[in-house]
């Protein structure tokens, strides 16, 4: 008899007890300047302290989502074509969280060179007439 009211009394316990998490979770949007949602962008949070990193994709509204992260400080980078890298040092994961981090990309600058080359053909200036050799 002791025993099942022990087992019923941890039961009900139970119930009420919230469970804990040991993890935390990063979610965000990465959007352009304008305010469009960038699909495709690389996202990867890295944790400083143990060099940990874990790398996703944004999708097709531009957000993300690292779920069951250590606890820890952060970095998050976001590269995408034709956007300038984006780091964001210092986002603090902490347990049984939700940390969003939202991105704003730049355009990036354009740094080419075109280079058009072409052998000169010489023309013949002192005359007039047309000739072609066969």
């Amino acid at each position: 008899m002791r025993f099942l009211f022990i087992v019923v009394l941890s039961a009900v316990i139970a119930a009420w007890v919230n469970a804990q998490t040991l993890y935390g979770t990063l979610v965000g949007n990465v959007t352009d300047p304008s305010g469009a949602s960038i699909a495709g962008a690389k996202v990867v949070a890295t944790n400083t302290a143990t060099g940990f990193h874990r790398e996703a994709p944004t999708d097709d509204r531009g957000g993300y989502l690292f779920s069951d992260l250590q606890p820890g400080t952060y970095r998050i980078t976001v590269t995408a074509q034709g956007f300038a890298a984006f780091a964001q040092t210092d986002a603090q994961v902490s347990a049984n969280a939700v940390l969003r981090a939202d991105v704003r990309m730049q355009l990036s600058t354009a740094s080419e060179s075109v280079t058009v080359a072409a052998a000169v053909t010489a023309l013949q200036t002192d005359r007039s007439d047309v000739r072609a050799e066969i």
